[in-house]
């Protein structure tokens, strides 16, 4: 069983062409090697055209995928058609079958190995509900590749460069993040549950640790033993006011030890019990 996806496609130089296309050019060369072993491929509409479906059936290789309805070869009158949620409309051409789909948006879907029979089988939430045969083996092989992808995206910072490797290293990073935090939710124990969101933040903030890249360097840098050592409050020399290093609000207390501008009570408390909270 081969998957592929349009990750894969994008990471393609410019110098590889081909007269079908550079997503027919990626998987025939990949999938070659294993022709005429009846191996099933899925790809995304990036990959998917008819064209493609033809060249590996004769290599003896099935596939199925999503496509767009554009591609060269697909039937015309899939371009105008909308179909209800439910509904359906399939064509068959030779061993390609096409077929258009109502789910939440219309999916176009060909395949060379599935039917638009429908079938019974359970969703994600364990309901019943009767699929067409391609869809189920769509949802089944690569449903786990575009949930992957939808969950990388969610704070993907979008890097805009020229440079290929920075695009592939921040996504392998991603990644990385989203996989630490499923076996975060499957390993917490009693532990508090984190959001995405907290848990991506707490973890940068760990990785970054106590740097601080130019500017002034503050109290949490200049005082290593601010969590650790007994430090009391006093008031600022000459009766002078001075931010907060917590709250930022203007303060006439301090931490002589630390040197930092503190108000009296939670803001005092917080910064030598807590490694991180928003300073100025």
């Amino acid at each position: 069983m081969l998957i592929f996806h349009s990750k894969i496609g994008k990471a393609q130089t410019r110098e590889l062409t081909h007269p079908n296309g550079v997503g027919f050019e990626v998987v025939d060369e990949l999938v070659a090697p294993l022709y005429g072993k009846n191996h099933h491929v899925f790809v995304d509409n990036f990959f998917g055209s008819p064209t493609l479906c033809d060249h590996l059936h004769q290599n003896q290789t099935y596939l199925t995928s999503t496509v767009r309805d554009a591609r060269k070869g697909m039937p015309r009158s899939f371009r105008q058609t909308k179909v209800q949620k439910g509904d359906m409309v399939a064509k068959q051409s030779g061993p390609v079958m096409a077929m258009k789909y109502g789910d939440r948006k219309n999916i176009t879907l060909i395949s060379t190995y599935g039917t638009p029979i429908l079938e019974e089988n359970q969703n994600s939430r364990g309901v019943a509900k009767r699929l067409p045969n391609v869809v189920n083996l769509y949802n089944k092989y690569m449903g786990g590749v575009d949930l992957a992808d939808a969950k990388v995206q969610t704070y993907d910072p979008d890097i805009r460069s020229l440079k290929m490797w920075k695009k592939i290293l921040t996504n392998i990073l991603l990644r990385i993040v989203v996989n630490s935090y499923i076996i975060y939710q499957q390993n917490r124990g009693l532990r508090r549950k984190m959001s995405r969101l907290e848990f991506t933040m707490k973890l940068c903030q760990e990785l970054v640790g106590e740097y601080r890249a130019g500017g002034q360097r503050s109290g949490p840098a200049q005082c290593i033993e601010r969590l650790t050592a007994r430090h009391f409050v006093d008031y600022a020399p000459d009766g002078k006011r001075g931010r907060c290093k917590v709250c930022t609000k203007k303060t006439r207390f301090m931490c002589a030890d630390c040197d930092a501008a503190l108000c009296v009570g939670q803001c005092f408390r917080v910064f030598h019990t807590q490694r991180y909270f928003r300073e100025q």
